[in-house]
């Protein structure tokens, strides 16, 4: 849509609005374009405390032009894009556990994401996930128009439904664990990818006895959360199974988790009334 900029209002302001922090988000064009008019529908109809909210709409004069502007809460801790390469064990466990979350609510409420990525997840001041840009965020069944080569199945074709936001899901889940999902991978859309990399977990996992299923994992785990885990026998575990959760979501449609089960695994971990009481 545009460029997005931090406004601090005092108590006295010409939008009436409470004194804070917010987020005007700058329109390129003099009109609302389908994109614009669609985000603004999906963040009033689902005022989820995981989704941006939004304050309001308007226009005004910016650089001699008179230009369309939304108004959100301003979230502190900028994208999970650009925060993810340093996150500790801790920082990713929240992310991954208050995202999960976030899709759930969102397909619960009868839409589909369609373009979930890092660049789409901002982070609060608990650290836990926020969904923006919400341009590509359609109604379940209608048609996929905005979607992230990398982050998408190719083979699940067009029509929004949940498979499509799991398989984001667990390309955002291998990032976190693993690094970048693309490294030593030669694929160049989602599906090559997550082909790739199921087919190195699975040589990886044979490596190992059966009752050791996620050990052989360890080696796809980045360097920082394997220094990390020397002292964090069940951190580790938990970061494993997180790990094989990731590689389901990535299954072709018909064997692929579903967001019911991503949140069942969640809550068998560590339930949401314990550690994450700001969600």
């Amino acid at each position: 849509m545009g460029k997005v900029y931090k406004v601090q209002l005092s108590n006295e302001n010409e939008w009436q609005l409470q004194a804070g922090d917010y987020a005007f988000k700058l329109s390129k064009a003099t009109r609302w374009n389908i994109q614009t008019e669609s985000e603004v529908s999906v963040l009033e109809e689902l005022p989820y405390k995981n989704l941006l909210k939004l304050v309001g709409r308007g226009k005004g004069l910016v650089s001699n032009r008179n230009l369309k502007f939304l108004v959100t809460d301003w979230v502190p801790g900028g994208d999970l894009e650009s925060a993810r390469k340093d996150m500790d064990w801790d920082q990713i466990m929240r992310v991954l556990k208050s995202l999960a979350y976030a899709v759930y609510v969102v397909h619960r409420s009868g839409y589909c994401l369609c373009d979930l990525k890092p660049e789409n997840v901002l982070l609060d001041q608990w650290g836990n996930a926020v969904l923006c840009d919400l341009a590509g965020c359609i109604k379940t069944g209608g048609h996929v128009e905005i979607e992230t080569g990398g982050y998408v199945n190719n083979e699940d074709g067009s029509v929004a439904t949940w498979e499509h936001d799991v398989f984001s899901y667990g390309m955002i889940v291998l990032q976190l664990l693993t690094g970048d999902v693309t490294k030593n991978n030669t694929g160049h859309n989602g599906f090559e990818i997550a082909k790739n990399i199921i087919t190195r977990a699975e040589e990886l996992t044979a490596e190992k006895e059966a009752a050791e299923e996620n050990a052989g994992l360890v080696k796809l785990l980045k360097e920082q959360l394997i220094e990390q885990f020397k002292q964090m026998k069940k951190e580790k575990e938990i970061a494993l199974g997180l790990l094989h959760l990731g590689l389901r979501c990535l299954r072709d449609r018909k064997t692929r988790v579903s967001d019911l089960e991503v949140m069942q695994h969640f809550h068998d971990i560590a339930p949401f009334d314990i550690i994450d009481s700001q969600l």
